[in-house]
């Protein structure tokens, strides 16, 4: 896998794909960060400009050598690194590809690893309980932002009968 980045590094092409991927990536966060502001509009015009592109990077790539970094982008495209990226604004090579439920029992068990080091029972109980219901806060916030976000996108997506975007 180390071998085919580097041999994507070397193709001509490779930093043009590389700016052209970053760039619709920087786009839909920017429609993103539109949509929380309310400005729907403006969402929509740029994911437009981003569909526009993106049909014009995957034409243009359907014409390439094998050994461009479309196989190499399509590895990452995936929830984790699409979270990671819009709410770092980098890429992340830290993903998980256990299942939703394996993930959550490794999570579980780290977390009462790491308080069973460093705390007694009793405190560890208190910690433990204050950092399920801090992070149940936070993931129903996420959630609910999540929710709002795709449905907005399914509107503006589907709202004009006359286009498909």
């Amino acid at each position: 896998m180390k071998n085919e980045s580097k041999k994507a590094e070397k193709h001509p092409s490779a930093r043009t794909d590389k700016k052209k991927y970053t760039f619709l990536f920087e786009k839909i966060t920017d429609a993103l960060e539109a949509l929380e502001k309310k400005d729907a509009e403006s969402a929509a015009d740029i994911l437009k400009d981003v569909q526009c592109r993106a049909k014009e990077i995957f034409a243009n790539s359907s014409h390439q050598e094998d050994d461009s970094l479309y196989p190499d982008i399509t590895k990452r495209m995936n929830l984790q690194a699409i979270g990671y990226f819009i709410k770092e604004k980098s890429t992340s090579n830290r993903i998980n590809y256990g299942s939703l439920s394996q993930r959550n029992r490794d999570a579980d068990k780290a977390l009462d690893s790491t308080l069973k080091e460093l705390l007694d029972e009793k405190t560890e109980k208190a910690v433990y309980n204050a950092a399920v219901d801090y992070a149940m806060e936070k993931e129903e916030i996420q959630f609910s932002l999540g929710m709002k976000i795709g449905a907005k996108l399914a509107i503006l997506l589907l709202g004009d009968l006359e286009y498909d975007y």
